[in-house]
Order: structure tokens, then sequence, then C-alpha cells
């Protein structure tokens, strides 16, 4: 046990000392070290220190803090992505909510004349009052749900221990507890998880779709003109509409939830497991001319006797962090294009007035209303109408994969946390 303690503290130090040895190496070549070398030093060092004892009980109580600066770097990457891109997210809905027509290039061009460099920025800041508060809602809803999910894993597991232990008439060994613990607080069933997932979006879905709805009436046009604020459009729907009014167009959004992850999730397995079977086809080929260069060596003998073939050492394969953020953006085009067409009728409904209900909203009204909203669109476009403003929404995607990456990574590192 000692010594298994001991070789870990070792590799731990050795890894560390190999992160701090990359920085230095970067800084004698005059390179600047990058976001991701700093953060994987830093996570080494960490580890380290854990091992090595450094860490003392404070460390438990600083959890919560630690989910609090994650939750704030991501909340800061969001605001980041979604000004650096809106632009994009704007295109679209000028081609959703005003109906153009135009080519994107001079759609493009026609926003400009009409509004100015700051067109392409309007409704940002209410879009940020939206995604901020979703992603920390979305963020501490599934760490709740989670933990219910690993109680019920925990308490399948230790279901399953026990009928094991009845059938052989004796009472569960301290290795089969041990195996019930490991299962409820690493093995989480993965049904479980994904409905973990599947309410935590449903959760914040519910809370912020408000403030979804207020950003459409902004954007369409006029809407600036016709309620002058966002106080003023969230008492006029109020008044007019009731509550249920913040939540037209819910039914296709929440239609859209479900197959959205599948598709991403679904594509980004694929091809994420595709990259490891030709890494590890690869990984095979060396060590087999490996292997042949080392017979080679054993049979010319001659002055050989003392030769060394360097074998590469056997490691964990992973796939590699460009090609991660490539897979994700792919998976995130095919997810958006596939559920585009409830988005197109969302913000179509969102736009409805008059008086509304609870049915309305999510109800068999809501339903009638979807299909009939499908209905106008096929009829006066066709399914090219179901795609409107496609071409900005996929384009945003990748670079939106990309720069979500880095800022992350970088406040992480500004606000020293893992």
């Amino acid at each position: 046990m000692v010594g298994g303690w001991r070789r870990r503290r070792a590799a731990a130090a050795a890894s560390a000392s190999a992160s701090a040895s990359a920085l230095d190496d970067d800084r004698r070549r005059s390179r600047p070290p990058t976001v991701a070398s700093v953060s994987r030093a830093r996570s080494t060092a960490r580890d380290a220190a854990a091992l090595g004892g450094d860490v003392n009980g404070a460390e438990m109580r600083d959890g919560a803090r630690v989910v609090a600066l994650r939750l704030t770097a991501g909340v800061l990457s969001t605001v980041v992505v979604r000004s650096v891109l809106a632009p994009f997210e704007r295109m679209k809905l000028e081609y959703i909510l005003n109906h153009s027509k135009l080519p994107l290039a001079k759609a493009v061009g026609a926003v400009f004349q009409a509004e100015g460099l700051k067109g392409f920025w309007r409704g940002n800041v209410i879009n940020l009052m939206r995604v901020c508060p979703y992603k920390a809602i979305n963020f501490a809803a599934f760490d709740a749900y989670r933990g219910v999910a690993v109680a019920l894993s925990a308490g399948a597991a230790g279901a399953a221990l026990s009928s094991k232990s009845t059938s052989k008439s004796s009472s569960p060994s301290s290795a089969d507890a041990a195996c019930a613990h490991s299962a409820g607080t690493h093995d989480v069933n993965k049904v479980y998880l994904a409905v973990a997932g599947a309410a935590a979006g449903i959760t914040s879905l519910c809370t912020c779709y408000p403030m979804d709805v207020v950003r459409t009436r902004m954007l369409v046009a006029g809407g600036m003109v016709k309620y002058g604020s966002v106080g003023k459009c969230f008492a006029s729907i109020m008044t007019k509409e009731g509550l249920s009014g913040f939540y037209r167009g819910f039914l296709p959004a929440l239609f859209a939830l479900t197959p959205n992850g599948a598709v991403y999730y679904t594509m980004y397995d694929h091809l994420k497991s595709n990259r490891l079977r030709t890494l590890e086809k690869e990984a095979a080929e060396r060590a087999e001319r490996a292997a042949a260069a080392a017979g080679k060596a054993g049979k010319r003998g001659n002055g050989a006797k003392g030769a060394v073939i360097e074998m590469e050492a056997p490691h964990a394969i992973r796939v590699e962090q460009g090609y991660m953020m490539l897979f994700g953006a792919v998976a995130g085009c095919a997810a958006e294009f596939s559920t585009y067409p409830f988005e197109v009728i969302r913000r179509r409904m969102q736009m409805q007035m008059g008086t509304s209900s609870v049915s309305s909203a999510v109800g068999m009204k809501a339903l009638r209303r979807m299909t009939k909203t499908l209905r106008v669109i096929l009829n006066s476009r066709g399914i090219p109408g179901l795609y409107a403003g496609c071409v900005p929404g996929i384009a945003q995607v990748l670079p939106s994969a990309a720069l979500g990456y880095y800022s992350y990574e970088m406040f992480k590192i500004v606000l020293d946390v893992d």
C-alpha cells in the first residue's frame, strides 16, 4: 500500500516537472506558452500537490468556490462568443423574422445601410440576458439532477449486490461494498445520466424562455419603435397576453431539445470512435515496425549486441484536441441543421399575438398552432422556407466551438481555477 502511494507521488511529481519543463522550454525558445500548456501545467502541479499530501481538508470546503469559478469562466466565455458572433445571429434572424429574400451579401449590405455597424449587434444585450442565466441554470440543474442519478445508480448497484449475496446465502464482503460505493460515485447509469441532462435542459428552457420571446418581439421590423425598451415589452406582453404569452412557440422548442442532443452526441461519438480506431491502427503498425527492426538488429549480431532499439512506451490513446474541436463543430452543424425547422416555426409562433392560455402554450392548442404555422410556411415558401437563415446560423458553429474552448481556458487561467 505504502509502496503504491509512493509510486503515485513520484509519478505525479514527474508529471508536474515535465509540464514545468515544457513551459521553460517555450520560454527558452522565445515562444509564449499556449493557453492549453499553461492550463495543463497548473492542473498537473495541483495533482502532484494533492498526492504529496500538501492539500488539507479545507480543499473539500473549497469545492463550491471551484464550481462557482468554473461557472463564471463559462458565463464569461459565453459573453465573448455571443458578442463576437452576434452578426451571424442577427443575419439569421433577419431571414426568419423579417422574411428577407436577398442573397446573404446583399442582405448584409441592406442591414448596414439601414442601421449602420451597430445594427449587427442589435438585440445582443437581450440575447446575453437570456443565454447567461440559461447556462448558469443548466449547470446548476444538471449538478442537482446528476446527484439524483448517482443515488439511483448506487441504489441499483446495492440491490444487485444484495441479490447476489442472497443467492450465495452469505453477507456481502467489504469488496462488494466498495464496488457498490464505486458504482454510486463513478459508474453512473447512462440512462439516468441522459434523463438528468434532458431534465436540466428543460429546466433552463422553462426558466429563460420568456426572454427569448421578448428578444424576438424586439428584433422584428418595427419592434424597437413599438416597444421602446425591454421593460415595456415585458409589460405589454403581460398586460395584453398574460403569463402564457411569454411561452408562445415553447412546444417546438421543447420538441427540438431531445433530437438536437441525440444528433449531436451520436455524430460526435461516431467521429471520435473512427479517429480512435485510426490512432489504434497507427500505434499497432508502429509497434510492428519497431518489433521487426529489433528482430533484424538481433539477427545481424556483428557489433550490434549492445544496440538498443527504442520502443514506443505504451500509453493511453487519446484523440487530439484539434480533432475534438473539429468533431464538436461538425456534430454541432449536423444537430443545428436537423432541428432548424423547429427554430423557424418557434420564431414565427413567438410573433403571434392575442390572448393566450396554458393550452395555447403547451397543450393541444399549441400543437394545432404549430402544425398550422408549419402549413403556412410550406404553402408560402416550400421546404426552403423551413431553412430560412440556415447559412449564417450554421456558419457560426465552427468559430463558436473554437472561440468558446480557448476563451473558457483563458478565463479559467485568469480566475485561477482548473
